[in-house]
């Protein structure tokens, strides 16, 4: 793939994808974006060398609302000949819309997580729908399409797969445990709650489809491992969340807070979700999920800028395949807080097995170190969530879908609406 479209390119863009493109030798033959950030935008391209053919810079009222028949419109004048791919990295709630404009031109597509959010007149239905809607044009006009997401390609999480994948089939072990814990640090003050547009909150929904979207994903995958023993499982959940409101509460008085506005309809802040697989009447796998926003952050200031301050990442997923295995995964954000201390990557797995099971080591440890040494291609200064992001594009551009196409979200963003109507 050597011309592509870029819809979208803010910071995410620029951390994670504009290096690729470059090294690729990828022609961004249009670039889509706010009227607003166009000095940004040309700034950073021109900085990098890599210059759009044609750019077209939208009135902000495009920001969270565009429809099909507007794209067409405006990009009516535009030569869009011999564009073989779309990056699609907007606001969520016109990624609908932009993705299947760019499916009808034959456009593959490459999607930032979640491919949509709630739309104005379908609240938390919308989900779905808009997400079948994308995937029927993807269908209709044969292209291939992928979602940007980073634990689908992670090499910690894809050596435990295949790990997991074999003890299961040879001692006949089900997954009976999995609690998964994510704490981004997020810090947002009262104006950020009210008018920032990275990762918002003032929409409606929150942490659920910010981060969290990769720990929900994480989840639907780890129970599909059953799959290999035990078919039609059904799910029963209960769900929790706080909300701005409450950060804002804890951290004012209660009097001061209360008179500047209704945040009833924020998103979530922080989650909360148990639940169990059951077949028929019996249960097979205990579960949680927590997403933590309020959690430590490095933040020292209240200015605002565009780019998310402070965030610290904090990762814990704990298996249990009853009383023979249990498997410990931790990823930290160390090197962060102490770049000279911790410059490797801190991420490690830690497998403990019970004497029943006779071939295999007690306990099995495998750290950051070791899995460059597996993967002797990935190298110890590289973060493993960014490779990750990287190589999914670096997929979709060799038109494979490193293991995250659209439609193997379908279930992804089903659990998403099901945990956002229990809210």
């Amino acid at each position: 793939m050597k011309r592509v479209v870029v819809i979208g390119s803010g910071i995410h863009y620029r951390d994670k994808y504009h290096s690729v493109l470059k090294k690729k030798g990828v022609e961004i033959a249009l670039l889509i974006d706010l009227e607003s950030q166009r000095e940004n935008i040309l700034q950073y391209l021109q900085s990098n060398l890599l210059i759009p053919k044609q750019t077209l810079f939208l009135d902000e009222v495009y920001r969270n609302t565009i429809t099909l028949d507007q794209i067409e419109t405006l990009t009516r004048h535009l030569d869009l000949s011999q564009i073989e791919g779309a990056l699609i990295c907007t606001e969520p709630k016109v990624r609908k819309p932009y993705a299947i404009w760019a499916a009808r031109q034959g456009w593959d597509l490459f999607m930032d997580k979640p491919v949509t959010a709630f739309s104005s007149n379908g609240g938390i239905e919308s989900l779905l729908d808009d997400f079948d809607e994308i995937l029927a044009s993807v269908n209709e006009f044969k292209v291939n399409a992928v979602v940007s997401c980073e634990r689908r390609s992670h090499l910690g999480y894809h050596w435990l797969s295949e790990y997991i994948q074999e003890l299961m089939r040879k001692e006949k072990l089900i997954l009976t445990g999995i609690d998964i814990h994510f704490a981004g640090g997020v810090w947002r003050t009262l104006s950020e709650f009210l008018f920032c547009e990275n990762h918002p909150f003032k929409y409606g929904y929150g942490v659920l489809l910010h981060s969290g979207y990769h720990y929900v994903d994480l989840l639907v995958q780890l129970l599909k491992f059953n799959d290999l023993l035990i078919s039609s499982c059904h799910l029963r959940l209960h769900a929790f969340a706080s909300r701005p409101l409450d950060q804002l509460k804890r951290e004012s008085s209660f009097s001061s807070i209360a008179s500047l506005g209704d945040f009833s309809g924020f998103g979530e802040t922080d989650f909360l979700m148990i639940g169990q697989s059951l077949k028929e009447d019996s249960v097979v796998t205990n579960f949680s999920l927590k997403l933590c926003g309020t959690s430590m952050s490095t933040r020292q200031d209240t200015e605002c800028t565009p780019k998310l301050k402070g965030r610290i990442r904090q990762e814990n997923v704990i298996l249990h395949f009853g009383h023979h295995c249990s498997i410990h995964i931790q990823s930290l954000a160390t090197k962060k807080l102490e770049p000279l201390d911790h410059s490797i990557e801190h991420f490690n797995i830690t497998i403990l097995n019970s004497p029943f099971l006779q071939n295999r080591d007690r306990v099995i440890h495998v750290d950051r170190e070791m899995i460059s040494k597996i993967f002797p291609f990935l190298s110890l200064s590289t973060s493993m969530n960014t490779y990750a992001r990287q190589f999914q594009l670096e997929e979709f551009l060799s038109k494979r879908d490193g293991n995250s196409s659209l439609p193997s979200h379908r279930d992804t963003v089903s659990m998403l609406q099901t945990l956002y109507r229990l809210l």
